[in-house]
């Protein structure tokens, strides 16, 4: 505004031979060295931080040199007593300050500031347009401009409290104590009314005591000198040229001047390679089935082995004849125990048979059915395993940004306050007002102050549950320094970086010039590879891409872990069941438990021995009463065998 202002007046007197004096109240220590305007003498009237009497002290001093003009304080120091010295002066006196209604200025006098009450009205209307049903009105000074907006708390009867909390600022500059006490009071819905000067030291405050430590909190600033965007030594001309990773917006193009774009890119997604499917896998021989079908098999695998084993029983055909030779046995044996029934039913379902069958009808139409159904439900098992092996391996999640706004586990951000966060608040596409939405809402916030803390954020986040907006330049530039990272290729605009400089540099057309040589010429792009290569890591993709159709022990390994349990199962009920002969060989045999486990554990280290003895053979020499009893059983023995050939004899002979 008040380079505006100095160029009126330029034009005013642009007629005049001699450049006109304009006295200048300025805010601050701000040199007047970096303005080039021919026509006009700047002179400074006020030292910085001074007072009411000292302006008007400064101004009598300097009126005797004469003035084409006067732009009054702008803090409104003295300011009517300035207007008064001005009007008897005949000197134009120009103010950029808000200022209440009052009666008529001196024709020489006009403030080009908004009137205070279409100003306050302008303020209400914002405010409530925010829909906000409850904030705090920090305020400085007095609350005439905020008037209005402070006639937007309606009165209700069943309210606890109030929707406007008002809170004065005190003298400062610590202001801690204040904002601790409206974060205390979960307020997310800041306006604050201040001097733009001190905006910056009042939001620094209030990230450090938590009322601004997440992005769910709203600000709004009432002064109209107050913006987010710092281009202030491009605006006043203290700098020539802003060469950065300058993104070529609308906004900053009413600004400031661009050069021709140097580089094409757009928004897309930075994400993390994972191998989560991969691990979700290992035990991907459960998928084709749900755990309610397994634990129906399971159950139906123990139900029909108890069924098959009281059939068995029922059935006279399983009943049978021990001794085949003898037609007519005193007894006769079922094989059909549980042990036999479980290996029956657990070896057609493994489809690998058993080598014994029932033979009675009953049991084999049980027998049949089982069998049946181990059928349809082995290659029903097949079919879906395979195709969960070779369609979900490492399947990526998010391919697009519609995946990415689609579900709800993996969060995704932007950079705060940037070019991307603008694209998201200002698109008219609906789903990517949905996606703005849902990064407003997330707690702990999915906002970062830099593209760099978003890049260690998906880098740090497990199983790649962070997803960040970037433009593409930067994350080629990171792909290349982290094997980890992954960039979705879809772009969600086009936008291009460029030069920064003031408005209407004499030297833009030979930037441009520069710009457009250096492209055709292929420059740019020797620079991009050289520098975006320079510090690259190497990442081995040539081997994983080859093997892609490959299972991995992280498929598998499952399978794995079953037989090592099985195996581990096996030899602790072995182990189990040695013990427990053990003990009952030294029953029967009357000797000592570790005697017999002695003698046992000995025969069972010698894998080369294939015949065992009925008995354990004892370390101790045998006895001479033992020896006797030996002869005494052999010598009985054998006269049994003599009558038992007898009788056999005499039998054939009386038959003939």
């Amino acid at each position: 505004m008040l380079v505006a202002l100095l160029f009126w007046v330029f034009l005013a007197g642009g007629a005049a031979p001699n450049p006109a004096r304009v006295g200048v109240f300025f805010e601050g220590a701000q040199p007047l060295d970096g303005w080039d305007l021919p026509q006009l003498e700047l002179a400074s009237l006020q030292e910085p931080e001074a007072d009411g009497l000292a302006a008007v002290n400064a101004f009598c001093a300097a009126a005797g040199e004469g003035f084409s003009a006067v732009l009054g304080p702008p803090l409104g120091r003295g300011a009517e007593t300035l207007e008064s010295l001005c009007a008897r002066l005949q000197i134009p006196f120009i103010q950029t300050r808000w200022a209440p209604r009052r009666p008529p200025a001196a024709p020489t006098s006009f403030n080009v500031y908004p009137d205070a009450d279409l100003l306050a009205q302008g303020l209400a209307a914002l405010v409530a347009s925010l829909d906000w049903e409850h904030f705090v009105l920090l305020y400085e000074g007095d609350l005439a401009m905020l008037q209005d907006v402070l006639k937007l708390q309606q009165f209700r009867p069943d309210s606890r409290k109030n929707s406007v909390m008002l809170r004065k600022l005190g003298a400062g500059p610590d202001h801690r104590a204040l904002l601790k006490e409206v974060a205390a009071q979960n307020v997310r819905r800041v306006v604050l009314h201040c001097a733009p000067r001190k905006v910056r030291a009042l939001l620094q405050q209030g990230m450090e005591v938590g009322l601004l430590s997440d992005f769910s909190t709203s600000v709004f600033l009432s002064d109209l000198d107050a913006h987010t965007l710092d281009f202030s030594h491009l605006e006043i001309e203290r700098a020539d040229l802003g060469v950065c990773d300058f993104t070529i917006t609308q906004e900053r193009s009413e600004l400031i001047d661009f050069s021709l774009p140097i580089m094409s890119l757009g928004i897309s997604i930075l994400h993390k390679e994972t191998e989560q499917e991969a691990i979700d896998n290992m035990y991907g021989f459960m998928r084709p089935f749900s755990i309610n079908v397994w634990l129906h098999t399971i159950t139906l695998y123990l139900v029909l082995s108890i069924a098959i084993l009281l059939i068995a029983r029922l059935d006279p055909d399983d009943w049978e004849n021990p001794h085949p030779c003898n037609p007519r046995p005193d007894e006769l044996e079922n094989i059909w125990g549980f042990k036999n029934c479980l290996w029956l039913t657990l070896g057609s379902i493994m489809t690998q048979g058993c080598d014994i069958l029932p033979k009675g009808i009953c049991s084999r139409v049980a027998t049949a059915m089982w069998w049946f159904f181990s059928l349809i439900m082995t290659s029903t098992y097949t079919a879906n395993l395979a195709a969960f092996l070779t369609m979900s391996r490492k399947e990526e999640a998010i391919k697009s940004v519609e995946d990415l706004a689609n579900q709800n586990k993996v969060k995704y951000g932007v950079m705060s306050n940037g070019s991307t966060q603008a694209f998201f608040q200002t698109s008219g596409n609906s789903l990517y007002q949905k996606m703005w939405a849902t990064m407003k809402n997330e707690n702990p916030t999915v906002f970062e102050s830099t593209n760099a803390k978003g890049v260690e954020r998906v880098l740090s986040t497990k199983k790649g549950l962070y997803a960040f907006f970037m433009e593409s330049a930067q994350i080629e530039f990171e792909l290349a320094r982290h094997c980890g990272l992954k960039k979705i290729d879809q772009y969600l605009d086009s936008k291009s970086y460029g030069i920064g400089m003031p408005l209407g540099a004499d030297y833009r057309r030979s930037i441009n010039s520069a710009v457009l040589q250096l492209q055709e010429n292929g420059k740019i792009l020797e620079l991009k590879a050289k520098w975006w290569k320079r510090g690259a890591v190497e990442c081995a993709q040539g081997g994983a891409e080859g093997n892609k159709d490959e299972l991995g022990l992280a498929n598998v390994g499952g399978v794995f872990v079953v037989l090592a349990a099985g195996i581990l199962l096996a030899l602790l009920f072995a182990i189990g069941e040695f013990l427990w002969n053990v003990y009952s060989i030294a029953v029967q045999e009357q000797m000592g438990y570790l005697e017999a486990l002695r003698s046992e554990a000995k025969f069972a280290c010698n894998i080369g021995v294939t015949r065992k003895a009925a008995k354990p053979a004892l370390s101790a020499p045998p006895s001479e009463q033992g020896d006797a009893d030996g002869m005494e059983r052999c010598i009985l023995a054998g006269a049994g065998s003599v009558l038992n050939i007898n009788a056999s004899l005499l039998n054939r002979l009386g038959r003939q």
